[in-house]
């Protein structure tokens, strides 16, 4: 399960770095990105992993679906889906307004009884709004909203600068990381006239320790 007090460090979780370089905190951010959470330990990580629900978000059962004909939402994901668009109540529905039947899921809406909420993807009765609202991993899921928007935010154009590039590890298994994992990573700037260099970089885990150098 997700937690909400964690030794994940807050400048990461906030800004998506951390200039502190006596900073305790772990700098290593285990998340999972199908279910938008945020864990702090591998243990943690790794018997998520291991859910129900994350195997329905990963395979999408888990997904509440909206249909603009029927102007309702189908819980379940690509099999109900699927089921609903060649029902008799959907055709006779898509028929009476002249479209046709074959239409895209959309994001699912609230309604007058439910609120639906966005970040865990499920329907939230109007009476537990405020319960689930305070529920570790809704604000767990809104730590991660505000985690990945400081990485994009740091990985932006920074004076004509970007740099691209899959930098998340995830967790390394001891054999793996005997063998060693690379990860490609480029350098641009958006002015032709400018001339960048990489001096030196630094894993966000190894905070405090010498940077690398770029040779």
């Amino acid at each position: 399960m997700a937690s909400t007090t964690t030794t994940n460090c807050p400048n990461i979780l906030t800004n998506g770095s951390c200039g502190d370089a006596a900073c305790g905190y772990n700098h290593q951010i285990l998340n999972c990105e199908v279910c938008t959470l945020i864990f702090s330990t591998g243990n943690e990580y790794q018997a998520h992993l291991t859910t129900d629900k994350h195997r329905n978000r990963v395979s999408g059962n888990s997904i509440f679906s909206y249909c603009h004909i029927c102007r309702t939402n189908i819980p379940g994901g690509k099999s109900p889906w699927k089921q609903h668009v060649k029902g008799l109540k959907h055709l006779s529905q898509a028929t009476t307004l002249r479209l046709s039947p074959n239409v895209e899921p959309q994001m699912a809406t609230s309604t007058s009884r439910a609120t639906f909420c966005e970040l865990c993807q499920t329907m939230i009765p109007n009476s537990t709004r405020e319960r689930h609202l305070k529920n570790p991993r809704h604000i767990s899921r809104q730590t991660f909203a505000r985690y990945k928007t400081a990485v994009e935010e740091a990985e932006a154009d920074k004076h004509n600068i970007t740099i691209e590039g899959v930098f998340d590890f995830d967790v390394v298994a001891p054999h793996s990381a005997q063998r060693g994992i690379q990860r490609m990573a480029a350098i641009k700037t958006t002015q032709s006239s400018t001339k960048c260099t990489l001096l030196s970089f630094k894993l966000a885990s190894s905070q405090g320790a010498r940077p690398f150098s770029s040779g």
